[in-house]
């Protein structure tokens, strides 16, 4: 009996012990989904936050088209306060979460270093870390997660680079522009510090995701949710601000050009006395010949009803003027109306006046990057990184794990495999440059104006003809490769369909007018040309997402690469296209039918949108034709 009751006092504590460890068990759980839904909602409340300032960034820039003259410069605080908050939390990364630790180092190492021993070491210290390890990884406020490819790869981050550096030069040319006024409404403060901010900005996000795009933040992350959906914002508001103003400077040139014309006597001057005012009906193509001769027009015989579209007209004239003038936009074009209440130097007004219509794509196209990779890091807050496998840390490092004498002559075998293609390319690509010059040759000369779009169509529809030939090459000797079908979408397939949509509608709006226009050669070749750059870019969409996907399947093919003379024909290839978007689509001397057709208002409103996209698009291309010129041909192994 004693010997029951001593059981029964042992076994009550035991007892008491397991509740009371229930209980513990419970609050952990219940602690758990409280931290759980808070987190849930601090990020709904951040992704809210920048859908309100996508929005605002988008009404805004159109808002200020319609305010009255006496307001001037309302709107400018919003993209001041966009850019501060921006820097500071950049600098609150660097001078807080990055200090102490050496996650950027070690990035940067990961990226450019090409020493095998030092990859080796990171890749095993990596692969079986220590007590110690793990316990300071507990710890630490951020983590890099190299498994992660959807931020983007080495190549897309180059390009960034690239193009932040583009942007960077028309801020700084902007900057230049403002502070060389000695007077009028454009020398105020705020016109001058905009484009100052939105360099530092620049250089300073430049510096974060080129060297941090992998980075999964740990600590504060409320904090670091809503300052990545900032700057992602930030980013798109810049992208859509860029698009209204630069297609405001081309309609106002426009406007100017006419403006001038009348006053030259071109158009019959209007008297006190009631009259018939003529409106052209060029917006819907039906005003305009061929060559752009007036056709139908509206006749307006109500005196009240002309001189309230006079004054709409006037006013929207004067306020888009006054918006050019005083915003830093991605043009930084400074029309011929503004120079009126600006004295602007004459080297920094031609430095600018020439080179923003090939600078501000850089600004749209860094912008649309850095929306993108700033996402995917916003999506990453708190995510722990999984341990990369062999394979993928074999694919992300710059050398293959082996020695440097089997590297060398590695190599030397794809340099073999690549070189009829690379030299293919470079005629290509050479070809190319000499139908730019001569284009701009011959378009300058009214007689030869024909003669350039003639050419510029014809060598447009062989380039398309030609690589489309080569990727069909590609895809039947790639056929044999494996094909990985469980890879989740990354950024950059993500950005390939954006810049193709942007391609897509050029070509569209394109072929609309010139099936609707009048026969002739110059609508039969713009047809033509727009066709086969729409089968060349949809079949190279269609590859590059499939290839992207591949891998050898055996060591015949590790050592033949089958194809891959023609990807790297095809990455020089892209370049070309890419220079003819650049130098050749945007400007209105080679789309003659097109201007024709919609006017020129809606058909800059049109190019503005879509060319920077398809610009976009060919130098993406490149980007994803060099990772699988890089890695298509290797074996991996799928966990």
């Amino acid at each position: 009996m004693e010997v029951m009751q001593k059981c029964c006092v042992l076994f009550k504590p035991d007892t008491e012990s397991k509740e009371m460890s229930g209980d513990s068990l419970l609050e952990v759980q219940r602690a758990k989904r409280a931290a759980n839904l808070r987190e849930s909602l601090f990020q709904i409340l951040s992704g809210l936050y920048g859908i309100m300032i996508v929005i605002l960034g988008a009404v805004i820039p159109i808002t200020e088209i319609f305010m009255s003259e006496e307001i001037d410069s309302t709107f400018e605080g919003f993209y001041i306060y966009l850019y501060s908050v921006s820097i500071l939390f950049l600098v609150y990364v660097y001078a807080y979460l990055l200090r102490r630790n050496r996650l950027k180092t070690e990035l940067l190492t990961r990226t450019l270093s090409r020493s095998l021993s030092s990859s080796r070491a990171w890749a095993k210290g990596l692969a079986r870390p220590d007590t110690d390890t793990k316990s300071k990884f507990r710890k630490r406020m951020i983590s890099l997660d190299v498994s992660n490819h959807h931020t983007g790869t080495f190549y897309l981050r180059l390009g960034v680079l690239g193009f932040g550096i583009g942007s960077m030069i028309h801020s700084g040319l902007n900057f230049g522009s403002f502070v060389s006024v000695s007077g009028g409404d454009c020398s105020e403060p705020v016109q001058w510090v905009k484009p100052l901010i939105h360099l530092m900005f620049t250089f300073f996000q430049l510096y974060f995701i080129f060297m941090n795009s992998k980075m999964c933040i740990h600590r504060y992350k409320k904090l670091a949710r809503f300052g990545l959906v900032h700057m992602c914002s930030t980013n798109i508001c810049v992208w859509f601000r860029s698009i209204v103003v630069e297609t405001l400077h081309v309609i106002h040139h426009s406007d100017t050009r006419g403006h001038h014309g009348a006053e030259s006597g071109h158009h019959p001057a209007s008297d006190n006395s009631t009259h018939a005012r003529s409106y052209p009906h060029s917006a819907v193509g039906h005003g305009i010949s061929h060559h752009g001769s007036p056709g139908p027009e509206y006749v307006i015989h109500d005196e009240g009803m002309e001189k309230t579209l006079v004054d709409n007209m006037s006013h929207v004239h004067h306020i888009s003027r006054k918006l050019l003038a005083a915003s830093v936009n991605a043009s930084g074009n400074i029309s011929s109306a503004s120079k009126d209440n600006c004295h602007w130097k004459n080297m920094m007004s031609q430095a600018v006046e020439e080179a923003g219509p090939y600078l501000y794509p850089c600004t749209i196209e860094y912008s649309l990057m850095c929306a993108g990779i700033l996402y995917i890091m916003w999506t990453n807050v708190g995510k722990r990184p999984r341990r990369p496998t062999r394979s993928e840390l074999e694919t992300d490092s710059e050398d293959d794990g082996v020695e440097d004498e089997q590297r060398a002559q590695r190599m030397s075998v794809d340099c073999t495999s690549s070189s009829r293609g690379l030299f293919l390319g470079i005629l290509l690509m050479v070809g190319t440059i000499i139908s730019i010059i001569a284009f701009y040759m011959l378009v300058n000369q009214e007689e030869m104006q024909d003669s350039a779009i003639f050419l510029t169509h014809m060598s447009g529809t062989f380039i398309y003809t030609v690589t489309l030939l080569a990727l069909l090459l590609a895809a039947a000797r790639m056929k044999n490769l494996s094909f990985h079908n469980q890879q989740e979408a990354n950024l950059e397939d993500i950005l390939i369909l954006i810049s193709y949509t942007g391609l897509l509608v050029f070509i569209i709006f394109s072929l609309i007018a010139s099936i609707l226009a009048e026969t002739s050669t110059m609508s039969t070749l713009t047809i033509l040309s727009n066709v086969s750059m729409l089968l060349q870019a949809t079949v190279q969409t269609i590859f590059m997402l499939a290839g992207d996907r591949m891998f050898a399947a055996t060591e015949k093919q590790v050592r033949k690469k089958p194809g891959r003379e023609f990807i790297t024909f095809l990455l020089i290839s892209n370049f070309a296209m890419w220079a003819i978007n650049t130098f050749q689509t945007q400007t209105p001397q080679h789309n003659p039918i097109q201007v024709d057709f919609y006017g020129p208002e809606a058909w800059a409103i049109f190019t503005h949108i879509s060319v920077p996209l398809g610009i976009y698009y060919r130098f993406h291309s490149t980007v994803c034709f060099s990772n699988i010129w890089k890695n298509a041909w290797k074996k991996r192994k799928h966990a």
